[in-house]
């Protein structure tokens, strides 16, 4: 049994998420990764050296450090495709001789070859990351843009026959502005490699990842080829996800014959006289919940930016739980609370912690908690804030049925209106606050007076037009 060597070549212009794509492939499908920025950063420091901040480096320069540094990557390559490895390869991939140069690698090592070409849909994420990076970089190298004018002339100079054609390389397209996730990623791009015998093959990640909700596809790439026809003896196995997640749906007695059936909140009754409950939308499942132990009081549905829950306070070792409850499964099986995402969302539920269902006036459908067993790694990107999550989150199951779209629960269950001392109006959390300013591109913070990402929640007041991050809103009272 031999395992299947793949050649992963990124693909995109500066600055697009090519590297942080690449590392998240890296770390998921732990093999090498070999990244043309450090290799040109050496040739640079020893061979180019940077010039002063007023010249501007010739064509010529970049392509010979190009060329150069490309043709370095491809040496490297080879020894670790001869060795066995699949690895990846992070470089911008624009000009068509390096693409043929990985087809005679590929070729002659018997790799197969898949391009993932990164394309920020989002401009402004694009220009804060490129403005950010030039912050961050304690000494910029000629080669690298460091304004947004300076990428759009390399781009005019140099990139304008960067969409060549792919000589039937099967690419996968990932929009870098989304959330992607590390496991998502990397099925992928093995469920694009498998397809390597068809022609033409161009996948949307983003598309793909919809279409295959609740199906975790696992190619065996592992599987036995031959040397002649590598697409020999591929396999697919298609399994469900074990995971079932409670996903309350409001149930209306006058609708439904109500008998026999129990709150998992407080185990009282539910009743005809209760109009409104929550039920489990599985059909197999037997959870309910009356409509004020699932949302509970406004008391319970407060948190002050980066204030965690007493019970998430130990993260990311364990979830410290005042009580333990497990469901019906893992009673039967004897199985591990901590790896049961029923037994978390149920506990919460007994223990009346948080809600279960959180109403928000900056979305439009219900945000269910989720609490997800610290083994399985899943990430999200906050809705609210824009930073990434782990674990246990408000998702929404109508935008995505599997629940990565979120937030975190901290901002889930900020205060949704606030008298601030200093300010005569009430601030209310709120979204698409920037009509007026669409077109000028430019969000600030009144606040911090930072640039802020329009598509994210601000704390607003709607009379002076003044917005600001939920995290500069200060709750002294």
């Amino acid at each position: 049994m031999r395992k299947l060597k793949l050649i992963i070549a990124m693909k995109g212009h500066p600055c697009t998420g090519k590297t942080t794509m690449a590392q998240k492939l890296a770390k998921a499908l732990n093999c090498p990764l070999l990244a043309d920025d450090d290799v040109r950063r050496c040739i640079a420091q020893k061979d180019l050296p940077p010039p002063p901040p007023t010249t501007t480096t010739t064509t010529t320069e970049t392509e010979r450090l190009n060329n150069l540094s490309f043709g370095i990557l491809c040496e490297i390559a080879s020894i670790q495709l001869r060795m066995g490895h699949q690895l990846i390869i992070d470089l911008s991939l624009h000009h068509e001789a390096h693409l043929e140069k990985l087809l005679q690698l590929s070729a002659s090592t018997k790799a197969r070859l898949v391009i993932v070409e990164c394309i920020p849909r989002d401009r402004y994420e694009w220009k804060q990351w490129l403005e950010h990076r030039s912050e961050s970089e304690e000494m910029p190298f000629c080669y690298k843009p460091s304004t947004w004018d300076d990428l759009n002339s390399i781009l005019l100079e140099l990139y304008n026959n960067s969409d060549y054609d792919m000589k039937h390389v099967p690419k996968l397209v990932i929009d870098t502005t989304e959330y992607v996730k590390d496991c998502k990623l990397a099925d992928a791009v093995q469920y694009i490699a498998a397809a390597h015998h068809q022609t033409n093959v161009c996948l949307d990640f983003h598309e793909w990842v919809r279409r295959n909700n609740g199906l975790n596809k696992k190619p065996l790439l592992d599987t036995k080829t031959n040397d002649d026809d590598d697409d020999a003896g591929q396999e697919w196995l298609e399994e469900e996800v074990d995971a079932h997640y409670h996903e309350f749906t409001l149930s209306y007695a006058n609708e439904n014959s109500v008998t026999d059936i129990t709150c998992g909140g407080c185990l009282q009754p539910i009743s005809d006289s209760d109009q409104v409950y929550y039920k489990c939308s599985d059909s197999d499942c037997s959870l309910f919940a009356h409509k004020l132990c699932a949302e509970l009081s406004i008391d319970k549905k407060q948190l002050q930016p980066h204030q965690q829950p007493p019970f998430l306070q130990s993260l990311p070792h364990e979830y410290a739980f005042p009580e333990i409850h497990r469901c019906e499964s893992c009673q039967a099986n004897d199985k591990s609370f901590d790896e049961c995402a029923e037994c978390l969302f149920e506990t919460n539920l007994r223990c009346g912690l948080l809600p279960s269902i959180v109403h928000h006036n900056c979305h439009e459908h219900p945000l269910t908690i989720m609490l997800n067993p610290f083994s399985y790694w899943v990430e999200f990107e906050c809705m609210a804030c824009g930073e990434s999550g782990k674990n246990a989150s408000y998702s929404c199951y109508v935008c995505d049925p599997e629940g990565s779209v979120g937030c975190h629960l901290g901002c889930a269950l900020l205060p949704q209106t606030f008298k601030y001392k200093y300010h005569r109006h009430t601030f209310k959390i709120s979204t698409n606050v920037d009509r007026d300013v669409e077109e000028s591109n430019e969000f600030y913070c009144d606040v911090c007076e930072e640039e802020r990402n329009p598509n994210h929640w601000v704390y607003y007041c709607d009379e002076c037009n003044f917005p600001c991050h939920l995290t500069c809103m200060t709750f002294d009272v």
